[in-house]
Protein backbone atom coordinates (compact mmCIF):
# COMPACT_ATOMS: atom_id res chain seq x y z
CA UNK A 1 0.00 0.00 0.00
CA UNK A 2 1.04 3.60 -0.59
CA UNK A 3 1.65 5.66 2.53
CA UNK A 4 0.15 9.06 3.22
CA UNK A 5 2.62 11.83 2.28
CA UNK A 6 3.96 13.94 5.14
CA UNK A 7 3.74 17.73 5.30
CA UNK A 8 6.42 20.29 6.17
CA UNK A 9 4.37 23.43 6.75
CA UNK A 10 5.83 24.03 10.21
CA UNK A 11 9.31 22.58 9.64
CA UNK A 12 12.15 25.13 9.64
CA UNK A 13 15.87 24.98 8.84
CA UNK A 14 17.89 27.67 10.62
CA UNK A 15 14.68 29.65 11.01
CA UNK A 16 13.74 29.41 7.33
CA UNK A 17 10.54 27.44 6.55
CA UNK A 18 11.41 24.28 4.64
CA UNK A 19 8.35 24.88 2.48
CA UNK A 20 9.85 28.16 1.25
CA UNK A 21 13.16 26.46 0.52
CA UNK A 22 11.39 23.81 -1.51
CA UNK A 23 9.36 26.34 -3.47
CA UNK A 24 12.58 28.18 -4.37
CA UNK A 25 14.50 25.04 -5.37
CA UNK A 26 11.61 23.62 -7.40
CA UNK A 27 11.22 26.96 -9.21
CA UNK A 28 14.92 27.07 -10.11
CA UNK A 29 14.87 23.43 -11.19
CA UNK A 30 11.77 23.96 -13.34
CA UNK A 31 13.28 26.99 -15.11
CA UNK A 32 16.50 25.06 -15.68
CA UNK A 33 14.53 22.14 -17.08
CA UNK A 34 12.69 24.40 -19.54
CA UNK A 35 15.92 26.06 -20.71
CA UNK A 36 17.59 22.67 -21.20
CA UNK A 37 14.61 21.28 -23.10
CA UNK A 38 14.41 24.28 -25.43
CA UNK A 39 18.16 24.31 -26.04
CA UNK A 40 18.49 20.59 -26.80
CA UNK A 41 15.22 19.70 -28.51
CA UNK A 42 15.40 22.58 -30.99
CA UNK A 43 18.79 21.51 -32.35
CA UNK A 44 18.37 20.78 -36.06
CA UNK A 45 20.36 17.83 -37.40
CA UNK A 46 18.13 17.22 -40.42
CA UNK A 47 20.58 18.78 -42.90
CA UNK A 48 23.61 16.74 -41.87
CA UNK A 49 25.26 14.68 -44.61
CA UNK A 50 25.36 11.57 -42.42
CA UNK A 51 22.03 9.67 -42.49
CA UNK A 52 22.72 8.33 -38.98
CA UNK A 53 22.87 11.88 -37.66
CA UNK A 54 19.68 12.84 -39.48
CA UNK A 55 17.96 9.77 -38.06
CA UNK A 56 19.05 10.79 -34.56
CA UNK A 57 16.50 13.61 -34.77
CA UNK A 58 13.84 10.92 -34.32
CA UNK A 59 15.84 8.57 -32.09
CA UNK A 60 16.49 11.19 -29.39
CA UNK A 61 12.81 11.13 -28.36
CA UNK A 62 13.24 7.44 -27.51
CA UNK A 63 16.32 7.81 -25.31
CA UNK A 64 15.80 7.08 -21.63
CA UNK A 65 17.44 10.44 -20.89
CA UNK A 66 14.69 12.19 -22.82
CA UNK A 67 12.01 10.19 -21.02
CA UNK A 68 13.05 10.98 -17.46
CA UNK A 69 13.86 14.61 -18.27
CA UNK A 70 10.41 15.07 -19.78
CA UNK A 71 8.92 13.54 -16.62
CA UNK A 72 10.95 16.01 -14.54
CA UNK A 73 9.49 18.78 -16.68
CA UNK A 74 6.05 17.78 -15.37
CA UNK A 75 7.18 16.73 -11.89
CA UNK A 76 8.58 20.10 -10.81
CA UNK A 77 5.40 22.13 -11.49
CA UNK A 78 3.42 19.37 -9.75
CA UNK A 79 5.63 19.83 -6.68
CA UNK A 80 5.22 23.61 -6.88
CA UNK A 81 1.45 23.28 -6.98
CA UNK A 82 1.31 20.87 -4.02
CA UNK A 83 3.65 23.01 -1.91
CA UNK A 84 1.85 26.22 -2.79
CA UNK A 85 -1.46 24.68 -1.72
CA UNK A 86 0.15 23.53 1.55
CA UNK A 87 0.83 27.17 2.43
CA UNK A 88 -2.90 27.81 2.54
CA UNK A 89 -5.14 26.99 5.48
CA UNK A 90 -7.54 25.08 3.24
CA UNK A 91 -6.37 22.84 0.43
CA UNK A 92 -8.31 21.70 -2.65
CA UNK A 93 -9.51 18.10 -2.16
CA UNK A 94 -7.36 16.72 -5.00
CA UNK A 95 -4.05 17.91 -3.52
CA UNK A 96 -3.64 14.89 -1.25
CA UNK A 97 -3.98 12.54 -4.23
CA UNK A 98 -1.49 14.64 -6.18
CA UNK A 99 1.00 14.31 -3.32
CA UNK A 100 0.67 10.54 -3.48
CA UNK A 101 1.21 10.69 -7.25
CA UNK A 102 4.25 12.94 -6.73
CA UNK A 103 5.83 10.49 -4.30
CA UNK A 104 5.18 7.49 -6.54
CA UNK A 105 6.66 9.22 -9.58
CA UNK A 106 9.80 10.18 -7.66
CA UNK A 107 10.48 6.96 -5.76
CA UNK A 108 9.32 4.44 -8.39
CA UNK A 109 10.42 6.13 -11.63
CA UNK A 110 12.64 9.20 -11.33
CA UNK A 111 15.07 8.05 -8.63
CA UNK A 112 15.86 4.57 -10.04
CA UNK A 113 15.79 5.59 -13.72
CA UNK A 114 17.81 8.80 -13.28
CA UNK A 115 20.44 7.03 -11.18
CA UNK A 116 20.88 4.32 -13.80
CA UNK A 117 20.91 6.72 -16.74
CA UNK A 118 23.26 9.36 -15.34
CA UNK A 119 25.81 6.98 -13.84
CA UNK A 120 25.84 4.81 -16.98
CA UNK A 121 26.17 7.85 -19.24
CA UNK A 122 29.28 9.18 -17.53
CA UNK A 123 30.84 5.73 -17.35
CA UNK A 124 30.50 5.34 -21.12
CA UNK A 125 30.76 8.88 -22.47
CA UNK A 126 34.48 9.47 -22.10
CA UNK A 127 35.75 6.24 -23.71
CA UNK A 128 32.78 4.62 -25.43
CA UNK A 129 30.56 7.50 -26.51
CA UNK A 130 29.68 5.74 -29.78
CA UNK A 131 27.69 3.22 -27.73
CA UNK A 132 25.33 6.01 -26.71
CA UNK A 133 25.03 7.87 -30.01
CA UNK A 134 26.91 8.44 -33.30
CA UNK A 135 30.12 10.33 -32.59
CA UNK A 136 29.26 13.43 -34.59
CA UNK A 137 26.09 14.00 -32.56
CA UNK A 138 28.25 15.47 -29.79
CA UNK A 139 29.28 18.31 -32.11
CA UNK A 140 25.68 19.55 -32.13
CA UNK A 141 25.10 19.41 -28.37
CA UNK A 142 26.53 22.21 -26.18
CA UNK A 143 28.82 20.87 -23.49
CA UNK A 144 26.79 22.37 -20.66
CA UNK A 145 23.79 20.39 -21.89
CA UNK A 146 25.51 17.11 -21.00
CA UNK A 147 25.76 18.19 -17.37
CA UNK A 148 22.24 19.61 -17.37
CA UNK A 149 20.85 16.32 -18.67
CA UNK A 150 23.08 13.86 -16.81
CA UNK A 151 24.51 15.59 -13.72
CA UNK A 152 22.10 18.24 -12.49
CA UNK A 153 19.21 15.82 -13.00
CA UNK A 154 20.69 13.34 -10.50
CA UNK A 155 21.54 16.14 -8.07
CA UNK A 156 17.96 17.42 -8.29
CA UNK A 157 16.57 13.96 -7.57
CA UNK A 158 18.81 13.41 -4.54
CA UNK A 159 18.01 16.89 -3.18
CA UNK A 160 14.30 16.12 -3.56
CA UNK A 161 14.73 12.94 -1.50
CA UNK A 162 16.44 14.96 1.23
CA UNK A 163 14.01 17.91 1.45
CA UNK A 164 10.73 16.05 0.93
CA UNK A 165 9.45 14.02 3.90
CA UNK A 166 8.24 10.57 2.98
CA UNK A 167 7.22 7.54 4.97
CA UNK A 168 8.29 4.02 4.01
CA UNK A 169 5.19 2.17 2.72
CA UNK A 170 4.00 -0.93 4.54
CA UNK A 171 4.59 -2.92 1.35
CA UNK A 172 7.02 -2.25 -1.49
CA UNK A 173 4.91 -4.21 -3.98
CA UNK A 174 3.01 -1.24 -5.43
CA UNK A 175 6.12 0.89 -5.86
CA UNK A 176 8.07 -1.96 -7.43
CA UNK A 177 5.14 -2.74 -9.73
CA UNK A 178 5.12 0.86 -10.99
CA UNK A 179 8.88 0.79 -11.48
CA UNK A 180 8.84 -2.52 -13.35
CA UNK A 181 5.86 -1.39 -15.40
CA UNK A 182 7.74 1.69 -16.57
CA UNK A 183 11.01 -0.15 -17.22
CA UNK A 184 9.36 -2.99 -19.14
CA UNK A 185 7.38 -0.57 -21.32
CA UNK A 186 10.62 1.23 -22.13
CA UNK A 187 12.48 -2.02 -22.87
CA UNK A 188 9.64 -3.20 -25.13
CA UNK A 189 9.77 0.09 -27.03
CA UNK A 190 13.52 -0.30 -27.54
CA UNK A 191 13.14 -3.94 -28.61
CA UNK A 192 10.30 -3.25 -31.06
CA UNK A 193 12.35 -0.48 -32.67
CA UNK A 194 15.27 -2.90 -32.94
CA UNK A 195 13.07 -5.47 -34.71
CA UNK A 196 12.11 -2.83 -37.27
CA UNK A 197 15.74 -1.95 -37.92
CA UNK A 198 15.76 1.27 -35.88
CA UNK A 199 18.06 0.67 -32.89
CA UNK A 200 17.65 3.33 -30.22
CA UNK A 201 21.24 2.80 -29.10
CA UNK A 202 23.94 2.13 -31.69
CA UNK A 203 25.41 -0.98 -30.02
CA UNK A 204 22.07 -2.79 -30.19
CA UNK A 205 22.40 -3.13 -33.97
CA UNK A 206 25.16 -5.75 -33.54
CA UNK A 207 24.24 -7.07 -30.08
CA UNK A 208 23.68 -10.80 -29.63
CA UNK A 209 20.64 -12.20 -27.86
CA UNK A 210 22.82 -13.06 -24.87
CA UNK A 211 24.04 -9.45 -24.63
CA UNK A 212 20.47 -8.14 -24.87
CA UNK A 213 19.37 -10.39 -22.01
CA UNK A 214 22.43 -9.38 -19.99
CA UNK A 215 21.73 -5.65 -20.45
CA UNK A 216 18.08 -6.22 -19.49
CA UNK A 217 19.08 -8.02 -16.28
CA UNK A 218 21.76 -5.49 -15.28
CA UNK A 219 19.35 -2.63 -15.98
CA UNK A 220 16.77 -4.06 -13.60
CA UNK A 221 19.30 -5.04 -10.93
CA UNK A 222 20.48 -1.42 -10.77
CA UNK A 223 16.87 -0.21 -10.63
CA UNK A 224 16.05 -2.56 -7.75
CA UNK A 225 19.20 -1.55 -5.85
CA UNK A 226 18.45 2.15 -6.30
CA UNK A 227 14.83 1.69 -5.28
CA UNK A 228 15.63 0.02 -1.95
CA UNK A 229 18.65 2.22 -1.21
CA UNK A 230 16.59 5.41 -1.46
CA UNK A 231 14.20 4.25 1.25
CA UNK A 232 17.05 3.77 3.70
CA UNK A 233 18.19 7.31 2.98
CA UNK A 234 14.61 8.54 3.47
CA UNK A 235 14.28 6.57 6.72
CA UNK A 236 17.50 8.00 8.08
CA UNK A 237 16.35 11.58 7.43
CA UNK A 238 12.61 11.43 8.08
CA UNK A 239 11.74 8.30 10.06
CA UNK A 240 11.11 8.66 13.82
CA UNK A 241 14.30 7.81 15.69
CA UNK A 242 12.67 4.99 17.63
CA UNK A 243 11.99 3.13 14.39
CA UNK A 244 15.69 2.95 13.53
CA UNK A 245 17.01 -0.30 15.01
CA UNK A 246 20.43 -0.56 16.65
CA UNK A 247 22.88 -2.87 14.97
CA UNK A 248 26.60 -3.58 14.96
CA UNK A 249 28.48 -2.45 11.87
CA UNK A 250 31.92 -2.83 10.42
CA UNK A 251 35.55 -1.84 11.09
CA UNK A 252 35.54 0.87 13.81
CA UNK A 253 31.89 0.18 14.53
CA UNK A 254 32.73 -3.41 15.48
CA UNK A 255 34.84 -1.97 18.27
CA UNK A 256 32.14 0.41 19.40
CA UNK A 257 33.74 3.45 17.76
CA UNK A 258 31.47 4.62 14.92
CA UNK A 259 33.16 7.26 12.75
CA UNK A 260 29.79 8.87 12.00
CA UNK A 261 27.09 9.05 14.65
CA UNK A 262 24.31 7.55 12.52
CA UNK A 263 26.33 4.33 12.09
CA UNK A 264 25.67 3.47 15.73
CA UNK A 265 22.01 2.86 14.91
CA UNK A 266 22.33 1.81 11.27
CA UNK A 267 21.09 -1.55 10.07
CA UNK A 268 23.14 -3.73 7.72
CA UNK A 269 20.77 -2.91 4.87
CA UNK A 270 21.24 0.84 5.44
CA UNK A 271 25.02 0.37 5.40
CA UNK A 272 24.81 -1.40 2.05
CA UNK A 273 22.54 1.34 0.70
CA UNK A 274 24.90 4.12 1.83
CA UNK A 275 27.86 2.19 0.39
CA UNK A 276 26.15 1.87 -3.01
CA UNK A 277 24.98 5.50 -3.18
CA UNK A 278 28.44 6.69 -2.09
CA UNK A 279 30.15 4.79 -4.89
CA UNK A 280 27.57 5.73 -7.52
CA UNK A 281 28.24 9.40 -6.75
CA UNK A 282 32.00 8.79 -6.85
CA UNK A 283 31.76 7.11 -10.25
CA UNK A 284 29.61 9.91 -11.66
CA UNK A 285 31.97 12.58 -10.28
CA UNK A 286 35.06 10.77 -11.56
CA UNK A 287 33.88 10.59 -15.16
CA UNK A 288 32.30 14.05 -15.12
CA UNK A 289 35.56 15.67 -14.00
CA UNK A 290 37.44 14.34 -17.02
CA UNK A 291 34.84 15.81 -19.31
CA UNK A 292 35.46 19.20 -17.69
CA UNK A 293 39.26 18.77 -17.80
CA UNK A 294 39.14 17.85 -21.50
CA UNK A 295 37.03 20.88 -22.24
CA UNK A 296 39.51 23.24 -20.55
CA UNK A 297 42.92 21.72 -21.26
CA UNK A 298 42.77 19.16 -24.09
CA UNK A 299 43.87 20.20 -27.60
CA UNK A 300 40.88 21.14 -29.70
CA UNK A 301 41.31 18.20 -32.05
CA UNK A 302 41.07 15.75 -29.15
CA UNK A 303 38.12 17.47 -27.51
CA UNK A 304 35.98 16.90 -30.56
CA UNK A 305 33.87 13.81 -30.25
CA UNK A 306 34.06 13.32 -34.02
CA UNK A 307 36.18 10.30 -34.79
CA UNK A 308 35.15 10.01 -38.41
CA UNK A 309 37.36 11.06 -41.31
CA UNK A 310 35.98 14.08 -43.14
CA UNK A 311 34.71 13.51 -46.63
CA UNK A 312 37.15 14.44 -49.36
Amino acid sequence: MLSTPLKVKFVKINGVPLLNIRLFLYSVAFVHQIVTAVATLTIDMSKDEDPMIRNYMHVRWKLITCWFNMILLVYFPLCLYCDWCERKDEEPPQVQKLRVLRDVVMTSILMPITTFSDVTFWMLFRSYSSIIAPDRVWEYLPRWAQHSLHTISLVAVVVDLVITPRRRPDSMKTGLAVMFGFSIVYCLMVYVNLLFGMPVYAFLATASDVLLVGVFIIFHLILITSYYAQWHLIDYIWAPKETVSRNKVYVNLLFGMPVYAFLATASDVLLVGVFIIFHLILITSYYAQWHLIDYIWAPKETVSRNKLVKNN
